[in-house]
């Protein structure tokens, strides 16, 4: 016998589809010879968010890796980086939030979800060779 709609099990809602946030050591690019890894977050001396990455260039050749259209949220408030790494080298760079106290809280934004960019790599006569879009979740509460 049916069970009355009132009486039935309620159904759940489906669930929305939710990114992990990113992980200390999570390769984020690995392309080429080059191998880019997400090394974590901090506060600068002033109070501001640094993104850190560690950029390995196994390809031989001299590449030049830079971060542009850094995005935190949608919205363009981070400084990039830009290298010329060594074949054979490692090297360590940052992606810094610019503006947050004021921009930030006057977009309403309280916590960093996302970190996008396109990390270009490149040749040494500069011909590009990458121009890959990286987006990197993250959860951070800012402190204002």
């Amino acid at each position: 016998q049916p069970t009355p709609a009132s009486e039935a099990e309620p159904t759940p809602a489906p669930e929305e589809p939710s990114q992990a946030v990113a992980s200390i050591g999570q390769v984020v690019f690995e392309e080429g010879g080059v191998k880019v890894t997400y090394t974590g977050m901090h506060e600068d001396s002033i109070g501001g968010e640094v993104f850190t990455f560690s950029i390995e260039n196994s390809s031989g050749q001299v590449r030049g890796i830079a971060s542009t259209f850094c995005l935190v949220n949608g919205i363009l408030e981070a400084d990039g980086f830009e290298e010329n790494v060594f074949a054979g080298e490692t090297y360590d760079v940052e992606i810094t939030l610019r503006g947050r106290d004021s921009r930030m809280r006057d977009a309403g934004i309280q916590t960093l979800e996302t970190l996008e960019f396109h990390l270009v790599v490149s040749d040494e006569e500069a011909t590009v060779l990458q121009n890959e879009a990286i987006t990197i979740p993250i959860q951070y509460s800012l402190k204002f």
